[in-house]
């Protein structure tokens, strides 16, 4: 199965879960889902990029971290992990407005989701990131996932849900997706892909930097720039987020282009116990020269990213 093919089979199944009966036509699904990519294809930020493909499918993940009820908390000093997502979530009201008569909030997120991943993965298909299998019907660069329908929308208004237990930048996600997810570390890998979506806005996280060179483009670029030999050196940022000075600590590679946080690089090495505002105790690259420094070690399971990395266009 092709990398981009498991991170958006893994983001749309996911969102399958926890439904109940609900009847929705064939021609109902197929004009909400032209309205959801028309919106996606052409919504840009000042930068000029499609902001909501990395947005939609943030707000899904946020979503389901419980259960897919279509309820995100939006207040910023009341769940600061969801720093951001006002910004996908306003021009998508506008549109889910349309069918809230024939269609849960929850569905609609789920729907959204589905049909933007695979807008991410048609991006990359024709960025040559992606070829179908010649004599393959349908297209097999693309989920394919018949959306199940009858998500039931949480009872409280206004998109105010209970406090979530979103991961952190400093958690080890395969041991949070495992806890919490019940997730292999394939699966939580494949998942950890979705980052090659987007990129860290200081203002929302702290973070900031690209992930990859296209925000809007699905490939297994992420996983190529971490299992390729670049160099990452973790810096110092100092940010103010909400009038409160903080601080993080972020890897960047030499050129200081592209960025990763810890629970990124975990995904390849024990960064071993973290020091105060997520500091690691190792290096990755370039090797220690001080006596005192050490060489972060390869984790257990980091042969799955060089798996993914190793898949080529085909």
């Amino acid at each position: 199965m092709k990398v981009w093919l498991a991170m958006t089979f893994v983001l749309s199944a996911w969102v399958q879960a926890a439904r109940c009966q609900a009847f929705i036509s064939k021609e109902q699904e197929i004009q909400m889902s032209m309205d959801i990519r028309n919106l996606v294809a052409n919504s840009f930020d000042e930068d000029g990029l499609r902001f909501l493909v990395p947005g939609i499918i943030r707000l899904c993940f946020h979503d389901c971290v419980i259960i897919c009820d279509g309820c995100i908390d939006t207040r910023r000093k009341v769940q600061g992990g969801n720093n951001g997502l006002a910004n996908t979530w306003l021009p998508l009201k506008k549109l889910y407005n349309k069918y809230e008569n024939i269609c849960s909030r929850a569905d609609f997120f789920a729907l959204a989701c589905t049909v933007t991943s695979d807008y991410a993965a048609e991006r990359g298909e024709q960025e040559g990131l992606c070829v179908p299998t010649p004599g393959v019907v349908p297209n097999d660069c693309r989920t394919n996932m018949e959306i199940l329908w009858g998500r039931r929308t949480c009872a409280v208004p206004q998109l105010v849900t209970p406090v979530r237990n979103i991961p952190n930048a400093n958690e080890d996600p395969y041991k949070w997706f495992g806890e919490n997810m019940d997730m292999t570390p394939r699966e939580a890998v494949c998942l950890m892909g979705s980052h090659t979506l987007g990129k860290l806005r200081s203002n929302e996280t702290g973070f900031s930097g690209d992930y990859t060179p296209q925000m809007d483009v699905l490939s297994n670029e992420f996983f190529t720039m971490m299992a390729s030999g670049t160099s990452w050196k973790q810096h110092k940022k100092n940010v103010v987020i909400d009038e409160f000075p903080q601080t993080r600590f972020q890897w960047e590679n030499p050129d200081k282009t592209f960025t990763r946080v810890n629970s990124d690089m975990m995904l390849m090495y024990d960064l071993g116990k973290l020091r105060q505002h997520g500091e690691a105790e190792c290096l990755i690259e370039p090797l220690p020269k001080k006596k005192k420094e050490k060489h972060c070690k390869k984790q257990p399971h980091w042969v799955i990213v060089s798996t993914l990395k190793a898949l080529s266009r085909k």
